[in-house]
């Protein structure tokens, strides 16, 4: 018992020490313009993916920023409707953001 114990304590240490990094998701700048063209695409009807997106950290710091900025679009466009996700201009600002990772990529 002592034995298990110990054990899961060391990988509570070492969870910890990578606490910063754990649970980021790796994505390439295509795959968060795709996601974001998705939803913007669908209306904001295509719920789950759009969920874990803005839900889960990205590793890269300049994609981060991205899906930070996807989030702080619902505050600043205010939906018109309570089930949007913001406004007809959110929507907009968001696919600029997605035109502007493509373009940085090509």
């Amino acid at each position: 018992m002592r034995d298990h114990a110990s054990r899961i304590s060391a990988f509570r240490l070492a969870a910890f020490d990578r606490a910063p990094y754990f649970g980021r998701m790796k994505r390439t700048p295509e795959q968060v313009a795709k996601t974001i063209d998705d939803f913007v695409n669908s209306d904001g009807k295509n719920q789950w993916e759009w969920d874990g997106f803005i839900s889960i950290r990205i590793d890269d710091p300049e994609l981060e920023k991205i899906r930070q900025r996807c989030i702080a679009v619902r505050d600043e466009f205010r939906p018109g409707k309570a089930t949007d996700y913001c406004s007809p201009a959110g929507m907009e600002e968001m696919r600029k953001l997605a035109e502007g990772l493509r373009a940085k990529a090509a």
